[in-house]
């Protein structure tokens, strides 16, 4: 779940449907997914929004189309992505899974397409990402079983959390 602004609010389901909720109005969007689930959304800005689920597949929505306006297929090793974080009215994005690493992503074209920028080495299921309001920090939490259920352990992994820093930092 996630905030679009003041009385939006973004939800996934297991339909594979992305929701907006038009709270003042008791009204809502229906946005279908052709993902099976969508296990994350990410609201980008006013407009736009992200999708990701168990098909290693992150989709880019505007509000005035009832279909994706991007597809990104076969990130993180066609493994489900467990997470995702972005910074709100910014072209940066990151999306975590079971594959070892942390992925990030920009915008290109005016938001209509999503291109991987960097790979950052992190072992286990990374089930929940937050970057600072800056965006050079990002803090992922990770453990050996994804946050919804135990479908892929990965075993010698202790649960903690991990603190990037310096990501804008050209390398």
């Amino acid at each position: 779940m996630d905030v679009l602004y003041k009385d939006r609010v973004l939800t996934g389901g297991n339909d594979g449907q992305a929701i907006v909720w038009k709270l003042n109005d008791e009204t809502q969007l229906l946005y279908k997914s052709a993902c099976q689930a969508l296990d994350c959304v990410h609201a980008v800005n006013e407009k736009h929004f992200v999708t990701t689920g168990e098909q290693a597949t992150m989709e880019l929505w505007s509000l005035a189309k009832r279909t994706p306006i991007f597809t990104l297929e076969n990130t993180h090793n066609s493994l489900w992505i467990c997470s995702v974080a972005g910074l709100r009215n910014a072209d940066l994005l990151a999306t975590g899974s079971t594959d070892g690493y942390v992925n990030l992503y920009q915008f290109t074209d005016k938001q209509s397409s999503i291109q991987q920028i960097r790979q950052i080495p992190l072992e286990g299921s990374i089930n929940a990402m937050q970057f600072s309001q800056g965006g050079n920090t990002l803090v992922c939490t990770q453990g050996d079983e994804q946050r919804l259920g135990r479908w892929n352990v990965v075993k010698d992994t202790k649960p903690g959390i991990t603190i990037f820093t310096n990501l804008l930092t050209k390398s």
